[in-house]
């Protein structure tokens, strides 16, 4: 803007421009939201969910604690090579989109890519009851995603692995990795179930040692 003066000196008028900047704006957003989330999921993406992690791990709150779920779909390979990448692609919204609604706003949640998921649970009454919790995940998803796609409604498995904070440890990629560790166990013991980081069977972390 700029003061426009008679002769005598004196402001007449103020003449200026306003710029709508909304849009750009706007855009500027996105492109912040996409670099950050899984766009099919619409969940965080890996980098950002350590980030977030990290932060509320960081807080160092008196006698908080958090549950850490590596959460990984049982024989997605099958889904996608019977009815095809588009139903697959269906089933990871299903379970992102039921993964959301259990958590609610009692914690944060990601896609780390594929059929893998993790949650940060901070809600307290979940924490202390995270077995269950992970239970209901599990038979949320178990309850069937009626997919109109294939003409079938598929019953959805998961394995859940869950580490404590700060019980085993209060780093955030080491923390998924316990988490990943103990979703491994149920793997490889029958599938679609939950199992809790124990530091005494599970390989080390930092040295890469193997289950026994």
């Amino acid at each position: 803007a700029s003061a426009v003066a008679n002769r005598s000196g004196a402001v007449t008028k103020i003449m200026g421009m306003v710029t709508d900047i909304n849009n750009k704006k706007k855009s500027s957003l996105q492109l912040s939201q996409k670099a950050s989330y899984d766009f099919l999921s619409q969940l965080y993406n890996r980098s950002t969910f350590l980030k977030e992690l990290q932060k509320i791990l960081d807080l160092k709150r008196v006698n908080e604690k958090y549950a850490i779920m590596f959460i990984d779909v049982d024989d997605f390979k099958f889904i996608n090579d019977r009815y095809g990448h588009n139903v697959g692609d269906e089933v990871i919204k299903y379970v992102s989109d039921t993964i959301k609604a259990c958590v609610g706003s009692d914690g944060i949640a990601g896609r780390f890519g594929g059929d893998e998921f993790v949650l940060c649970v901070t809600g307290k009454e979940k924490v202390e009851s995270c077995d269950e919790f992970a239970m209901s995940i599990i038979d949320s998803l178990y309850s069937g995603y009626n997919c109109e796609t294939a003409k079938v409604i598929l019953n959805v498995n998961a394995s859940i692995g869950i580490a404590l904070s700060p019980e085993h440890g209060t780093d955030a990629e080491k923390l998924v990795g316990a988490a990943d560790e103990a979703m491994y166990f149920v793997k490889k013991n029958g599938k679609s179930n939950y199992h809790f980081y124990d530091p005494e069977t599970a390989p080390d972390l930092d040295m890469g040692n193997t289950i026994i």
